[in-house]
């Protein structure tokens, strides 16, 4: 069994995503890092407002509002952005395991041997009606939504990444969970990391 156990997830909105990443945090009883984990861990470190992490953070950089010289950049997007890279990257230097949701993290970890990265896709209809029924909001709503969210996490993740989100030779396994179903897919790459590990 290997000392470090890393899992990364990237998802469609609607996917189920976020979820399945949980059932996995709980099944190798690993801490696990979402957004909002991820962000008060940028407010430690930075010393902003949690508030202002949360408006910049997966934002599309303007290059029109932002100077750089060098590594530096006066983009407080890219600031929150490259400050999340460095503070995962430094848990996985430290040895630590998780399961951590988004991020670009199977990108920024791609070097480290005891990562496995996955991506939650799923049809458009399964994905809808998933948002209608926790969010409370009709069809149409649900469409929109998602397409909007879709579209900030592949804007933020192709910016930073020389891979493309969801493009399966990123990661090493991508599922369509609206083929088995939320708790058969986790089940599916619980499976998967069980046998990852015994390499």
């Amino acid at each position: 069994m290997k000392k470090q156990l890393i899992i990364t997830i990237g998802r469609e909105s609607g996917s189920g995503g976020h979820e399945i990443a949980k059932k996995l945090s709980e099944a190798f009883c690993l801490p696990f890092y979402d957004k909002e984990k991820i962000q008060q861990l940028v407010v430690k470190e930075t010393g902003y407002d949690l508030s202002l992490v949360q408006k910049m953070d997966e934002k599309p950089v303007s290059r029109l509002f932002s100077r750089r010289l060098d590594e530096f950049s006066t983009s407080v997007p890219e600031h929150v952005a490259r400050k999340t890279f460095e503070i995962i990257q430094a848990m996985a230097e430290e040895g630590k395991s998780f399961v951590l949701v988004g991020r670009c993290g199977e990108y920024i970890l791609k070097e480290n041997a005891n990562m496995v990265s996955f991506f939650v896709n799923g049809k458009t209809e399964t994905k809808v009606e998933r948002l209608m029924e926790t969010e409370g909001c009709d069809a149409h709503e649900a469409a929109a939504r998602l397409k909007q969210r879709d579209a900030v996490r592949k804007s933020y993740h192709n910016f930073y990444c020389d891979t493309k989100w969801g493009d399966s030779r990123g990661y090493d396994l991508v599922v369509n969970s609206s083929v088995l179903g939320i708790p058969k897919s986790a089940e599916v790459l619980i499976a998967y990391v069980e046998q990852f590990m015994e390499r």
